[in-house]
């Protein structure tokens, strides 16, 4: 009789407190794996859109460049780049777009850029537009910030380098700045990484 008792518990199968266990193991492998995928996802996100910036800001400096000026207002994308290079590095495509015209886009952001003519102020300005894939709304949390946001930073106040990033939130009004080299304060990677999650519109000034 023992004999049976003890085949009867061995065959019952998992108790409530077993499969809350089992569960709660693969919740966590589940989880593990899902952290992963996604840091991986956004380390290439970052790597792409740093390799793209970095084929691309050179471009626009040769296009600007002393003695070789285009006229003001240039779309230095549409009207010069797109044409000679329509398979960018990076993973970037090129798309045309209501309202933006024919130009380079990488996930969820748009990117125009326009000279400066022979303004002693600037070269070139690089507009970048977060926006959802729909081309309906603005964007939130955009993959590459935090390439973009390095770049921004690497190049602030050198000679030449940028002198002045601007953008603001169309979503969320607390989120605008407009850093200027010549007036404090700087900016500083930390509040640019943080600010990028909602910024709707950046505009970047290479002197």
């Amino acid at each position: 009789m023992a004999r049976s008792v003890s085949a009867a518990r061995y065959y019952s199968g998992f108790s409530l407190i077993e499969a809350a266990i089992v569960l709660g193991v693969i919740g966590l492998v589940i989880g593990g794996i899902w952290a992963a995928s996604s840091s991986v996802i956004s380390k290439k996100n970052n790597d792409d859109v740093r390799t793209f910036i970095a084929w691309l800001t050179p471009k626009l400096d040769e296009l600007t460049a002393d003695g070789a000026h285009l006229p003001m207002n240039t779309m230095l994308l549409e009207d010069v780049l797109v044409k000679q290079f329509s398979t960018p590095p990076g993973g970037a495509t090129v798309a045309t777009l209501d309202g933006l015209g024919t130009t380079y886009v990488h996930d969820n952001m748009v990117f125009l850029a326009q000279s400066c003519g022979t303004s002693d102020d600037c070269t070139w300005i690089l507009s970048i537009f977060f926006i959802n894939s729909d081309n309906t709304d603005y964007s939130s949390n955009p993959p590459g910030c935090s390439a973009l946001m390095s770049y921004v930073m690497s190049q602030w106040n050198q000679t030449p380098g940028i002198v002045r990033v601007s953008y603001f939130s169309a979503t969320d009004s607390s989120i605008s700045a407009d850093y200027n080299a010549d007036t404090p304060p700087t900016p500083d990677i930390a509040t640019l990484t943080a600010d990028c999650r909602a910024i709707s519109v950046m505009d970047i000034v290479k002197k």
